[in-house]
């Protein structure tokens, strides 16, 4: 159970939440409808009044990948933008990493359904973005995939890679598409499943198990990790039944 937090704004009470701006898009002449993956109303579209114009002082507030406090009412169609304080603007002096994050938010806002609320995926985007902020460009790809795994894990649509369904680990592992789960060479029958060397469960595990507070191990080899992106690529595809080619890892 969710509680709203209430806040006397420009309209008496409004929801206030906190969110980050995963998308935007034009709305008549100077609106803009503003997606906005929240802490406690989940994916959300804000209708933003007049922020196109240049005198618009909340123009900052709304851009893409910017974490900020916001006011809202519920309307028919969407929510109704009220206050918005800016808590951080997100800045990337490389462009190689923005463009991977804002590839991974539009990622989130494709496979999260709207008004869902996790707060877990929630904090972990928002460790995502800060690191990437002064990542390293040799570390895109492991900390992308790191991120995308988490995601799908928290998300209910990857499977827990600690055993086969049986309790045993014989042999090489399978992905399920169909039903998310790992299974064993003997337990496999071949069906809409992906193969999984022992190199690359090993991978995986470390790519679940790391957190935003440490740097990416030295050890990590770029093309055993273009290796897992084939196979999370492949897994992606077959589950969703959509392509994620930006995943591949080539």
């Amino acid at each position: 159970m969710h509680t709203f937090r209430y806040e006397k704004g420009l309209w008496g009470l409004g929801i206030s939440c906190k969110g980050i701006v995963i998308n935007s898009y034009d709305f008549r002449e100077k609106d803009k409808i503003i997606v906005v993956f929240t802490d406690n109303l989940g994916k959300i579209k804000i209708i933003a009044r007049g922020v196109k114009g240049i005198r618009s002082l909340k123009r900052e507030s709304l851009m893409l990948m910017s974490l900020a406090e916001y006011e809202v009412k519920e309307g028919k169609n969407f929510y109704k933008l009220g206050d918005v304080h800016l808590l951080r603007p997100f800045k990337l002096k490389d462009y190689e990493n923005y463009e991977a994050a804002s590839f991974y938010l539009k990622l989130l806002n494709r496979l999260l359904p709207d008004n869902y609320i996790n707060s877990k995926i929630f904090q972990l985007t928002d460790h995502f973005l800060l690191f990437t902020e002064n990542m390293q460009p040799d570390w895109k790809l492991f900390v992308s995939l790191s991120y995308v795994l988490k995601f799908l894990y928290l998300l209910g649509d990857f499977p827990s890679f600690r055993k086969c369904v049986c309790g045993e680990m014989k042999g090489d592992l399978f992905i399920d598409t169909n039903a998310s789960q790992i299974h064993c060479e003997e337990c496999s029958d071949g069906y809409q499943s992906i193969r999984l060397s022992k190199k690359e469960h090993k991978y995986i595990e470390t790519l679940l198990l790391w957190d935003y507070s440490s740097n990416v191990p030295e050890n990590i080899d770029e093309d055993d990790m273009k290796k897992v992106a084939g196979v999370l690529y492949k897994y992606m595809k077959y589950h969703f039944n959509q392509d994620f080619v930006e995943i591949k890892g080539e």
